[in-house]
Parts: structure tokens; C-alpha cells; sequence
């Protein structure tokens, strides 16, 4: 679930949010808790959450920056994530590619619909 929690400069939104995050952890305890903040705010709302929380209940509040939450997304489904196609699946995404954009090619409109232009394609990009 997204929430925006806007306001003035010392209105209390720092407050607010850390008591929701607390508020979510006991609702169910199970579930991990994401907080995501400015890149220079991390270090400050991970030492909020341990005081607020206790180190235990703390170690289940993820905080990220965007690029952490990036770079947690490319390990564990990007290129990180050590899952890559073989040569089959590049040919057969290769394929729908091509089937794709079929009526809009003017050279290879002809080519697109068998499988060897798709093949020299990747051949070319390796």
C-alpha cells in the first residue's frame, strides 16, 4: 500500500510516518515493513527505527533509498538475479519482437516471419 503523508516543515510528518511503521510492524509481525527515503536519510531513519522499535522489531523495517530499492530489485529479479535466458528463450523472445513490429519493417518485412533473421539479430547483438 502507498500512503503520502504531506505537510509543512515541523508539522510532525517525520513523527507520523515513524508511527505508522510501528503501528504496521504489530498489525502483523510477520510481514516485513518498507520505508523509503531520501539517499542522505537512510542512516538517520535506520537509528529512528532501532530506538523506536528495539533492535529486534527493527531488523524487520527495510529502509531504502531509491537506488538501494533499485539495486535490491536488479538482485534479486535483474541481472543479478543470475537467471538468464538460453539461447531457445532469446530466440523465441527474438521472434515475438519481430512479430511485433512485422508490418511496420520495410526491409525485412518478408524476412521477419522465419526464424533465421532472428537468429543473425542476436547473432549481431552478441
Amino acid at each position: 500500500m502507498l500512503k503520502l503523508l504531506l505537510g509543512r516543515s515541523g508539522s510532525g510528518k517525520t513523527t507520523k510516518l515513524r508511527e505508522m511503521v510501528r503501528d504496521a510492524l504489530h498489525r502483523s509481525p510477520e510481514s516485513p515493513v518498507f520505508l523509503i527515503v531520501p539517499e542522505q536519510a537512510s542512516f538517520e531513519n535506520e537509528r529512528a527505527m532501532l530506538e523506536l522499535l528495539g533492535a529486534e522489531d527493527a531488523q524487520k523495517v527495510h529502509v531504502l533509498s531509491f537506488s538501494r530499492l533499485a539495486d535490491e530489485g536488479f538482485r534479486r529479479y535483474g541481472g543479478g538475479a543470475g537467471k538468464r535466458l538460453d539461447d531457445g528463450g532469446r530466440i523465441l523472445f527474438m521472434n515475438l519482437a519481430l512479430s511485433a513490429v512485422q508490418d511496420q519493417l520495410e526491409f525485412y518485412r518478408a524476412s521477419a516471419a522465419g526464424g533465421e533473421l532472428a537468429s543473425l539479430l542476436l547473432d549481431v547483438s552478441a
